[in-house]
């Protein structure tokens, strides 16, 4: 720990003797409101949550059940919010600021595509509405999913946020969102020149898609449920070897599909952003 704490303090103290101090930055800062809805329980989950906590009389509740039983009625009660969504530029800086608690591949989403090179993000600001688990996590399960104050916004909540924050972006920092997509690099090229059926880099934003990198519309594939994103933090780039900074897809327990030019549907397993196996569309 101690090793730790120096270096970082090293690095700081590296980075502050670099600073350049001026008399005058931009400034500016866009505001933007988000209605969202909350995942509230269907009439079965209703019952059973009416039915746990009218059991527990003065008494807190204590299980699992009875915990999540009584976030049921609070969004059944609430329905929906709005959130207060802020965008900031100080000099060649932008801010984005947001009232949730986000995986590490949101915040990625957001530096890789934010318009200045100099990102970063600030959760529980102006609010507090839970965790925002990208789509595709919600299949997976897991506490960041389970529909309670701490995690009740729609499924889409993520993507309809980023969006919203890169459109804020683009207003304070005046200029366009940078793409996230990686450069081709040796291997990619090398794929590409071979002429091959069908390639896909698997590195969109958002699942479930999966653009064909050559153009062919008609092989662009949905990835299926299983499929999580993987985006690795920017690195300096290494001068004996390439290295990417694109994101790629790991496969907790799903498959990718597409139509063939014959128009056999084809599905496959990819981990890693590999192909692992291809089978046939049943």
């Amino acid at each position: 720990m101690t090793q730790y704490a120096e270096e970082v303090a090293g690095r700081a103290a590296e980075a502050l003797a670099k600073v350049k101090y001026v008399n005058h930055v931009p400034l500016n800062v866009v505001e933007t409101h988000l209605p969202l809805h909350y995942r509230t329980p269907d009439g079965d989950r209703l019952a059973w949550a009416r039915q746990v906590v009218a059991s527990l009389g003065n008494r807190l509740p204590q299980s699992k059940p009875e915990i999540y039983a009584k976030e049921a009625l609070h969004l059944h009660e609430k329905q929906r919010t709005e959130l207060i969504l802020q965008a900031w530029r100080i000099g060649d800086l932008t801010v984005a600021a947001f009232p949730n608690e986000v995986f590490a591949l949101t915040g990625l989403k957001l530096k890789s595509q934010a318009p200045l090179k100099a990102h970063f993000n600030i959760s529980l600001a102006n609010g507090a509405e839970g965790y925002i688990p990208p789509p595709e996590q919600h299949f997976l399960g897991g506490y960041t999913t389970w529909p309670a104050r701490t995690a009740g916004l729609e499924v889409q909540a993520e993507p309809r946020i980023v969006e919203k924050l890169l459109g804020a972006l683009e207003q304070a920092g005046g200029g366009k969102r940078r793409s996230m997509k990686h450069p081709a690099g040796t291997y990619a090229k090398a794929v590409l020149a071979a002429g091959p059926v069908g390639y896909w880099r698997m590195e969109e934003a958002q699942l479930p898609d999966a653009r064909e990198e050559q153009g062919k519309v008609e092989l662009d594939a949905t990835m299926e449920n299983g499929v999580a994103s993987i985006y690795p933090a920017p690195r300096e780039r290494d001068s004996q070897r390439e290295r990417s900074t694109g994101p790629s897809t790991s496969r907790a327990d799903g498959c990718g599909r597409c139509c063939h030019p014959c128009r056999r549907p084809t599905r496959w397993r990819c981990g890693s952003g590999m192909v692992c196996r291809t089978m046939p569309a049943l």
